[in-house]
Parts: structure tokens; C-alpha cells; sequence
């Protein structure tokens, strides 16, 4: 009995199942037992859903690593920046040391050689490459101070590099008695100690690794003409940092020394006419020290004397040994000064110069 309806309740499922199968509802290739589809009939699904993810994830990773390259090449051109700016600081801001110390610098970002002899050389091609392939420098320092106008206020002629360079110089030593004498410069509004600071502006042009990544920057930012294409359109990063830093030798301004990759700022104006004479600037060795409980007769003014307001006072030569004191009633003889008890000879007036051009050739 029981055996019996069994049996019967399994033809009825049976029967079920071919009449869903002839109705056309199913395939029953691609169908199990239970009514889901085989894994056979998937394959393509799966390797349409890896595409689908597989293909933003390794953009994203990508992505990660150019940027990753991108901030190690930036730490890298920082540190390479700070070794310019020390050789520069050291060497009278010549741009030829600036350059030579930031090139030396950049040797770990192209380490292993390669092909090449040896890293500095790969350097060497990969830069000329880049320059070729772009039209613009891989990188360019511009030196932003001390500029023109700071060597137009505060040159002196009399130190030796300018004597035996024939260019324009800064005196580095006793910058508190210059300050005191001469104050904020009449043309760049600067003062001595501003005169005595390096800074040193870098772009560097970073190219990317990634294939694919500078066709899109060129395609997003280019604007089909390569001569004023920006450096985005080019299919370059820049790279910028900027650093200043304490003068320790005399600041030159090496205008022959100057190239493509090395150059002062373009918005100085290097073509500033003296109205005045050029006076040395004050020395400390040139003061006489102050004799004890002796009042100078002159004592200068509190502060410091601006150019703008007052033409700078002259400077001070050597003191005259065992000379007579001077009486503050009496009033001094026309072109001397008394400071300290002690008669001053007449400074010497320098001939008027109209222009900071220097002599085309210089000593390195």
C-alpha cells in the first residue's frame, strides 16, 4: 500500500518535469536536477565580473605608485635644493657651484646606471632626452635674492672678489654696522641682512613611469601646440620648493655665469641707472674703539636711517694715530668728521656708475 503511493507520487513529479521541459521554460542541458544553471554556463559571466573589477583596482594601485614616485622625487629635489644653496652660500652664489651641487645631488634618482657607465651619466641622458623631446630645461633655479636692486644698495667695490671678478659685490662681514649706517636700501626696499640671504627657487620636471599616464595629462591639458603648450600639456609633473639661506662668503652677481639651467630672477631689473656715487660700506675694523669715559661728539641717532628719507651717511676711514680731540663747541673743518674723540679723515667719493652691467669675462 504504502510502496504503492510511493511510487505514484514519483511519476507525478516526473511527468512534472517533462512538461516543464517541453513547455520551453528550461534547457535541460544547462539545468541540474534542482532548476539552477551549471558552472559551465558561467564562465563567461566570471570573467566579465574580474574585468569589471580587476581593472579600476590596478588603476587605483597605479596611480598610487606614480604618486608615491612623485613624492620621493620631491623629497629628493628638496635635499638636492639644500646641498645648492650651501654651495652657493659658500661660493659667492656662483651659479655654475649651484648647479654642479644640485646635479650631484640628484644622482640617487637615477641609481642603478642601467646601460650606462655609470649614474651620473644615465642622469645626463635622460635630462638631454627630456629637454630635447619638451623644448624646456628638466629643471631651472632661479636666484631670487640677493637680486639687482639689493646689489644696486648695497654693493662695495674696494672687496676683493669684485676687484679681481670686476662685478658687483656685497659685503658679508659686519652686517649689524652696515644696517646701522645705511639702513633699508633706496631701490629694493631691502636691508643689508636680506642682501645677505641666498634664496633659491627649483622646478623641476617630473616625467612619469606609468605608460599611459602622460597621454592622459597631454590629452587633458594640452593644447595641440607644443611651443606654448603648458608643462601638464607636455605630459610633465613640476616639481617646486624654494629655500633660503645665511650668506657665508660675499654675494657676487655673477650675470656671465648664468644659463639655461641656472639664472637670476627675471623680474629684477638688472639695468638700474646710480644716482649716487657707490661709497664702501662700513668695516668694523675701520671704527676706532671708543677711548674710555670720552663722549663722541657726533653720536649717531637711535635706529636705523632710511635711504628715503635722508641721503646715507658717509663712511668712516682709518683714524689718524695721535691725533688732537675734538671740541664739541668748536664746529670741525669742512669735510671731516669727529667720532669718538678722534679726528677722521674724508671718505673717498667713488665715481658715479650708471648701470650694474659687469665686464663680460669673469674668475670663476
Amino acid at each position: 500500500m504504502h510502496i504503492s503511493i510511493l511510487y505514484s507520487h514519483l511519476a507525478t513529479l516526473h511527468g512534472a518535469r517533462a512538461c516543464r521541459c517541453l513547455a520551453g521554460n528550461t534547457d535541460p542541458t544547462t539545468t541540474a536536477a534542482t532548476g539552477h544553471p551549471t558552472p559551465e554556463s558561467q564562465l563567461g559571466f566570471a570573467n566579465l565580473e574580474f574585468l569589471i573589477v580587476a581593472l579600476p583596482l590596478l588603476m587605483t594601485a597605479a596611480g598610487v605608485f606614480e604618486i608615491s614616485r612623485w613624492h620621493m622625487t620631491r623629497e629628493i629635489v628638496s635635499v638636492a635644493l639644500l646641498q645648492a644653496a650651501r654651495a652657493g652660500s659658500m661660493n659667492h652664489t656662483h651659479p655654475q657651484a649651484i648647479q654642479q651641487a644640485f646635479e650631484a645631488a640628484l644622482t640617487p634618482l637615477y641609481a642603478p646606471a642601467g646601460g650606462n657607465t655609470n649614474p651620473q651619466a644615465r642622469m645626463r641622458h635622460r635630462i638631454q632626452q627630456l629637454e630635447s623631446r619638451s623644448g624646456q630645461p628638466a629643471w631651472r633655479i632661479t636666484i631670487a635674492h640677493p637680486n639687482a636692486l639689493e646689489f644696486h644698495d648695497f654693493r662695495q667695490d674696494d672687496l676683493p672678489i669684485a676687484r679681481k671678478t670686476g662685478m658687483p659685490a656685497i659685503n658679508n662681514n659686519y652686517q649689524y654696522e652696515q644696517d646701522r649706517q645705511l639702513g633699508v636700501g633706496r631701490a629694493s626696499g631691502a636691508t643689508i641682512y636680506a642682501a645677505n640671504t641666498l634664496q633659491l627657487n627649483v622646478v623641476y620636471h617630473y616625467e612619469p613611469v606609468v605608460p599611459g599616464f602622460s597621454l592622459l595629462l597631454r590629452t587633458l591639458f594640452g593644447t595641440g601646440k607644443p611651443a606654448s603648450a603648458s608643462v601638464l600639456g607636455l605630459g610633465l609633473l613640476p616639481i617646486r620648493s624654494s629655500i633660503a639661506i645665511e650668506m657665508q662668503s660675499h654675494p657676487v652677481f655673477w650675470q656671465s655665469g648664468t644659463n639655461a639651467h641656472v639664472a637670476y630672477a627675471t623680474t629684477t631689473n638688472t639695468q638700474v641707472a646710480a644716482t649716487t656715487a657707490h661709497r664702501p660700506a662700513p668695516d668694523a675694523a675701520t671704527y676706532p674703539e671708543k677711548p674710555p669715559g670720552d663722549t663722541p661728539a657726533n653720536p649717531p641717532a637711535p635706529g636705523r636711517q632710511d635711504h628715503a628719507t635722508s641721503p646715507p651717511p658717509s663712511d668712516p676711514a682709518k683714524p689718524t694715530p695721535n691725533a688732537p680731540s675734538a671740541n664739541p663747541a668748536s664746529s670741525a673743518p669742512p669735510g671731516e668728521q669727529t667720532q669718538g674723540g678722534t679726528m677722521l679723515e674724508p671718505p673717498e667719493t667713488a665715481n658715479p656708475e650708471n648701470a650694474l652691467a659687469p665686464a663680460t669675462n669673469c674668475a670663476t
